[in-house]
């Protein structure tokens, strides 16, 4: 007949068995269950910040459309601040990260009907954010927007990252 076997493991032992029976507990929890849930998680982020972008959208036709359904034009000198908000705003839905937005003075332009409000943006980002920014300045509703300058260098040593220093020119009612 067989009795028990019984095994007397020292103490330091013990913990040690602990130890590592809960570092592969934590590791199988990481790779079975948190790690899936980061995946889905950044995938719901793109597709929440997509929805929130059409959202404000949205919000900003209707607003339009409340005035009086009046077609987009030049920014009153009295709205630059919410152009400007509204810059930033599709700005950081793009995942881009703001260091300065600093206007400078207004300026004449060669047509009458609107003046020139220059802003010196600097931004971090990648060049694919960077990229998306600069597309949907065409979909700003508030201001009409263009380029007029841009210097795009790598931030740090890190190639994937930019600074970049924008120079934009606003479109202010005269």
């Amino acid at each position: 007949m067989l009795g028990r076997l019984k095994i007397k493991f020292p103490k330091q032992r013990w913990i040690l068995l602990v130890a590592v029976g809960a570092a592969v507990g934590t590791l199988g929890l990481y790779l079975f269950l948190y790690r899936p849930l980061l995946r889905e998680l950044k995938i719901q982020s793109s597709a929440y910040r997509e929805l929130e972008a059409n959202l404000a959208h949205a919000r900003q036709r209707i607003a339009r459309l409340k005035r009086g359904g009046e077609e987009r034009s030049f920014t009153k000198e009295e709205e630059v601040t919410l152009a400007i908000d509204e810059l930033t705003r599709q700005g950081k839905l793009k995942e881009i990260n703001f260091i300065s937005i600093t206007p400078k003075s207004i300026e004449k332009s060669k047509d009458a009907r609107f003046q020139i409000l220059p802003l010196e943006v600097e931004t971090e980002s990648s060049y694919e954010t960077l990229g998306r920014f600069l597309g949907s300045l065409d979909d700003l509703e508030a201001s009409l927007m263009t380029v007029a300058g841009f210097n795009v260098t790598a931030k740090g040593e890190d190639p994937s990252r930019l600074r970049a220093c924008l120079i934009l020119h606003m479109c202010v009612a005269s």
